[in-house]
């Protein structure tokens, strides 16, 4: 199986979406979004919406933004899913608190979501009120930076550069006599160092970080707390990473339909994912591939299945079932501490999910 989690629709179909069951109930999320809109539409405002065309089609969503500009993102292009503009909340988050540039956290990784947060903002709010910023370590590759000031330019946004080796190198000298900068403590050491240069940032322009962690990472922990994980809004903190892989070339293709250039280059979505914090890292070293996890996530989170129902749907071994549903328990405090984002699935994290950080129980595989 390919380390590269690339989804069809139909396997997107089959592995997020419950036959019967809506993403979203229509009517009490219409009440919601138009009361939002009540609040902050204003002339001149920048909306984003993701769904479906069948069910935005028939909203009357759109049109009580008249005097805004309307973006629309179809999330499940060609489905007739009952979803709602979600991303409203994003926009009208904004609008709200009176931010007027937005600041995305889009580090030099070798994975889409940092260039899928970059692209939904300027999509939202088009693309002077986005600033990226590059934070080069000793372990990124010339290929991740030549693909920063790619995707900037594509995206018409700010990008600075901020190299972190030699913070990191002073961290290390610091601790060297407590042989702390070792092992994984070096790796998110490095993530840190980029989560205190982005809230800088913030703190001096009274810009808004938008985190760009995903719904499988999130998940079984693969996040760094005060790293990674900083931020003011997650817009795809429930969006799984097989489907940031899909959207990304599904926005990919919608720009190349309307002549323009797509805004990630394929190149990007063709590498193996990996954060580049230790020499030839992938996320494979780590989890297993996104194609098995994110089913497994599916079942266990969503759908509320054990083990021994997981195992017996096929969704997974015992071992990896298992494996992964201890990772998922484990994580509950870093999601209890992430920022708070848009809700597109069944079973989004927090609110809708309440369990304690931490307790004795333990799932096992019964055979």
């Amino acid at each position: 199986m390919s380390n590269n989690p690339q989804a069809s629709q139909a396997d997107i179909d089959a592995k997020f979406l419950h036959a019967d069951v809506p993403l979203c109930k229509t009517v009490s999320h219409l009440q919601w979004v138009s009361h939002l809109i009540g609040l902050f539409n204003k002339p001149g405002m920048r909306v984003l919406e993701i769904g479906s065309r069948e069910v935005t089609g028939k909203s009357n969503v759109r049109e009580r933004f008249a005097n805004a500009h309307y973006v629309g993102f179809d999330l499940y292009a060609g489905r007739n899913v009952d979803v709602v503009g979600d991303a409203h909340k994003l926009s009208s988050y904004f609008e709200g608190e009176k931010f007027d540039l937005i600041y995305s956290s889009a580090v030099l990784e070798h994975f889409a979501m940092p260039w899928l947060v970059a692209t939904i903002a300027a999509d939202a709010l088009g693309p002077d009120a986005v600033h990226a910023l590059a934070m080069p370590s000793m372990h990124s590759s010339r290929g991740s930076l030549d693909d920063a000031a790619d995707i900037a330019r594509r995206l018409g946004i700010g990008l600075d550069d901020v190299p972190i080796t030699d913070v990191y190198r002073a961290y290390e000298a610091q601790l060297a006599s407590h042989h702390v900068v070792e092992d994984l403590a070096a790796e998110n050491l490095q993530a840190r160092i980029r989560g205190t240069d982005l809230m800088a940032f913030s703190n001096r322009f009274g810009w808004l970080v938008l985190a760009t962690g995903n719904k499988s990472e999130y998940a079984v922990g693969y996040s760094t707390l005060y790293g990674d994980m900083a931020g003011g809004f997650a817009p795809i903190k429930d969006v799984p990473k097989t489907l940031v892989y899909y959207l990304c070339r599904w926005r990919n293709e919608e720009g190349r339909a309307t002549g323009a250039e797509p805004p990630i280059p394929d190149a990007v979505l063709d590498k193996p994912p990996s954060a580049e914090l230790r020499p030839d890292q992938r996320d494979t070293d780590s989890l297993p591939p996104y194609e098995e996890l994110d089913p497994i996530i599916a079942a266990y989170v969503e759908d509320d299945l054990g083990i021994d129902a997981i195992v017996s749907a096929g969704i997974g071994t015992p071992e990896l079932a298992t494996r992964v549903a201890a990772m998922i328990d484990r994580a509950e405090y870093k999601r209890r501490q992430a920022a708070p984002g848009v809700k597109i699935t069944p079973k989004a994290f927090g609110k809708d999910r309440r369990l304690p950080i931490t307790n004795r129980y333990v799932d096992r595989f019964d055979g």
